[in-house]
C-alpha cells in the first residue's frame, strides 16, 4: 500500500458505509460546537484534530506527585485567581483598580492566592514543597505586577465580565452573563469556549483580553 500511486483504505477512511457515515455526521463542523484550540489543531493538522476534538484521545492521568507545576496547571491557577480576585473587586465596588485602592487590591490578592494555592496544593499533593512554594511565590510576582499595571490604566476601560463562556458546561467556572449555548458564526461554525477578560470603555467600546499564563510558543 505504501508503494501504490493511488489512496488506499490504509490511508484513511475512503469509501464509509452508513454506519460510518452516520457516526461521522455528528461531528461536521454545523452539527456541534468546538473550541478554537480544536480548530487550531485542525489548521496545523487534521488528523490531530481527528484524535484530539473526534476521539477525544488524551495523554493518560498518572497518580504521581508533582514536582512542579506544569504550564496546563499553572495557566489554570492563575485564571481561577483572575476570577475570584475580579469577582470580589466587583462585589465591593472596587473595579477598575486604581492607585487609589491598589494597595487593598493587592492585599485581597494575596488572600485569593493563599486560599486558591491551598486547594491546588491538596489536589496535585506537590513531592516538593520548597518547589511548589516557590512556584506560587513567582505567580505571585507575576499577579501583583498584573494588578498594579491595571492600576495604571487611564484608557477608561473597566472590567465588566471575566470567564465569560459560551457553550461550556454549566460545572465551568465562569461569568453570570455567560451563555449556555455556542456562538455561531457566519461560516456556519458553531464555536464554544471562555473569554477571560472584557472590559468596557466610556463611549461603550469593547477590549477582550486573553491572558497568556503558560508556555511561550515561538516559531524560529
Amino acid at each position: 500500500s505504501r508503494w501504490r500511486r493511488t489512496w488506499t483504505p490504509a490511508d484513511g477512511l475512503l469509501q464509509p458505509g452508513p454506519a460510518a457515515q452516520a457516526a461521522m455526521a455528528v461531528h461536521q463542523l454545523a452539527a456541534r460546537s468546538f473550541s478554537p484550540t480544536a480548530l487550531q489543531n485542525y489548521a496545523a493538522c487534521p488528523y490531530r484534530f481527528f484524535l484530539y476534538a473526534v476521539h477525544g484521545l488524551a495523554p493518560r492521568d498518572e497518580a504521581i506527585a508533582i514536582e512542579e507545576m506544569d504550564p496546563l496547571q499553572r495557566g489554570s491557577l492563575v485564571h481561577e485567581v483572575q476570577f475570584e480576585l475580579l469577582g470580589a473587586l466587583r462585589d465591593a465596588r472596587s473595579l477598575p483598580v486604581t492607585p487609589i485602592n491598589l494597595e487593598a487590591a493587592q492585599a485581597l490578592l494575596d488572600d485569593v492566592l493563599d486560599r486558591v494555592a491551598a486547594r491546588y496544593r491538596d489536589d496535585l499533593a506537590p513531592a516538593i514543597e520548597r518547589v511548589w512554594d516557590d512556584g506560587v511565590a513567582a505567580i505571585r510576582a507575576d499577579l501583583r505586577e498584573w494588578v498594579r499595571r491595571a492600576s495604571e490604566d487611564v484608557s477608561g476601560f473597566a472590567p465588566a465580565s471575566f470567564e465569560l463562556s459560551f457553550g461550556l458546561a454549566a460545572t465551568h467556572v465562569r461569568d453570570p452573563q455567560s451563555a449556555r449555548s455556542p456562538v455561531e458564526l457566519d461560516c456556519g461554525l458553531r464555536l464554544r469556549g471562555s473569554i477571560d477578560l472584557v472590559e468596557q470603555g466610556p463611549a461603550g467600546t469593547l477590549r477582550v483580553t486573553d491572558h497568556k499564563t503558560g508556555k511561550v510558543n515561538v516559531e524560529p
